[in-house]
């Protein structure tokens, strides 16, 4: 550049006007410049603690699927032994059903025999009776 003063005083002025508004340009450039990595910084670190937020959602929904998987894997040996159980529990109600069947039936030809027994013994008391009346009154009239 040359030798300032002997330029004119106009162009002087131009050129510090110049000079001066590239500096304010500059300094608003550097105040952008922070803020926008400000903003940037900000954005990353949302950034991070989104993708740290999500891989811990996604850790806990793993372990909620592995829980959800043993929960269904138990409900389905419940039902199972449910079912076995209640297979059992009907098959032990017939079982029981035909016991009692057979023991209602024994009860009834118990009772028949007795009846039947009780039948006998009254016509054998019966025989009893009428063989000592027989036996009285044979003894009696010879006596007489």
């Amino acid at each position: 550049m040359g030798n300032l003063s002997t330029l004119p005083r106009e162009q002087l002025d131009q050129t510090n006007s110049c000079i001066k508004s590239l500096l304010q340009q500059r300094q608003i450039d550097l105040e952008y410049r922070r803020e926008s990595e400000a903003r940037f910084r900000a954005a990353k670190d949302d950034c991070n603690r989104a993708a740290s937020r999500q891989q811990s959602d996604e850790n806990k929904i793993a372990e909620l699927e592995r829980a959800v998987e043993s929960l269904r894997l138990q409900l389905g040996r419940a039902e199972s032994k449910l079912k076995g159980e209640q297979d059992r529990a009907g098959a032990e109600r017939d079982e029981a059903a035909k016991k009692c069947a057979r023991l209602l039936a024994q009860q009834v030809q118990y009772v028949n025999e007795i009846r039947k027994r009780e039948r006998e013994l009254g016509r054998f008391q019966e025989r009893v009776l009428l063989g000592r009346c027989d036996a009285r009154s044979s003894t009696g009239r010879t006596r007489a």
